[in-house]
């Protein structure tokens, strides 16, 4: 009898911890199906080399694809998936990127109707990972549930010839999340409907990360942003994300002497992610650099300076640009230096 009690004891608690505690979410969202350029990946005969020339692997004890230089142009076109995806998957997939790598797409006729072709579609989360300075170009859709995006390079651009399609470079239907690396979208064509658009608030950026929107170049440093459904993208409205490690780019400078050789001025040329300079200056009888003026806007009239009432002598100047992330001054390597002798 205590036998049988236990036994209906141990039973009652299985099934509680059971339904308290499902099975492994992981296990739940290993990779179910996966086909890259058409193959099908989990059923060809070598996983480490899929399209045989060494640039598409994939482990599946970790549900990683391995890009290596790879060039994708052929789509899947079983089930139901008529927009014949250069890469299909079903559960949580990563993709490793090694080097540059191209996903190219085209458009298909379908019940007489063009429809444009999707670079990536999956039924599950995509996270993207990179070595130094991998890329991914992609010409054409991708759309899954989630995206997270840890490093790398990702470049997803459309042209869409077609005015009956409506299109977006990425569809995203719960969250985009970036960790890390650069991901730009952007979309030209006769029907531009949307370059990015979810189905809910879903953008989520690293603290301090900088956003750039449109042809601001610098965006505002933000902390967090939202992207709203139905954002409309085209060539002068993309979304670029360039988290906070990104400095200022070395600015270059000209020198001139104004024409009563008591006055030099200074000229620097527009320089990526700056929003102002500081001018160094090292005159005839100093031994280092004295800072002389901050330029504080990065604007043609804010990228020149003039210094007046200087003696003869040899004047040596170099120029750092600035940004601001999270609050934070971020300074720019110095440009080279620049001599001009006044006499």
């Amino acid at each position: 009898m205590r036998l049988k009690k236990y036994y209906i004891f141990t039973v009652l608690a299985l099934l509680f911890v059971s339904f308290i505690f499902p099975k492994n979410a992981k296990a739940d969202n290993k990779v179910n199906a996966l086909y890259v350029n058409g193959i099908n990946v989990l059923s060809c005969k070598n996983m480490n080399d899929v399209l045989g020339d060494g640039t598409v692997s994939f482990d599946e004890s970790t549900d990683i694809l391995t890009l290596k230089d790879a060039t994708l142009t052929k789509g899947y076109t079983k089930e139901s998936y008529v927009e014949n995806p250069r890469i299909f998957y079903k559960g949580d997939l990563t993709i490793l990127l090694i080097g540059k790598n191209k996903i190219t797409c085209g458009t298909t006729n379908v019940m007489g109707q063009p429809l444009r072709d999707n670079a990536v579609f999956g039924e599950g989360k995509l996270t993207v990972t990179a070595e130094e300075k991998a890329t991914l170009d992609i010409g054409g859709m991708i759309s899954m549930p989630e995206y997270v995006q840890k490093s790398g390079t990702i470049n997803v651009s459309l042209t869409n010839d077609h005015s009956k399609i409506t299109k977006w470079g990425m569809y995203i239907n719960r969250s985009i999340s970036i960790e890390g690396g650069t991901l730009t979208v952007s979309s030209a064509g006769k029907n531009t409907d949307g370059a990015v658009c979810l189905d809910e608030d879903a953008l989520n950026i690293a603290s301090g990360a900088k956003l750039y929107e449109g042809d601001k170049t610098p965006g505002k440093s933000v902390s967090s942003f939202t992207i709203r459904k139905g954002l409309t993208c085209n060539t002068k409205n993309y979304i670029r994300v360039v988290l906070s490690e990104t400095t200022p780019a070395k600015p270059s400078i000209k020198l001139k002497q104004d024409p009563d050789k008591k006055s030099i001025t200074i000229t620097i040329s527009k320089t990526e992610n700056a929003i102002g300079y500081y001018i160094y200056l090292k005159g005839p009888e100093d031994t280092k650099y004295t800072k002389v003026k901050t330029l504080k806007k990065d604007g043609s009239a804010k990228r020149s300076y003039t210094l007046k009432d200087l003696e003869p002598g040899t004047y040596s100047f170099k120029v750092r640009a600035y940004m601001k992330t999270d609050g934070k001054t971020v300074k720019g390597e110095y440009c080279k230096v620049k001599k001009i002798v006044l006499e």
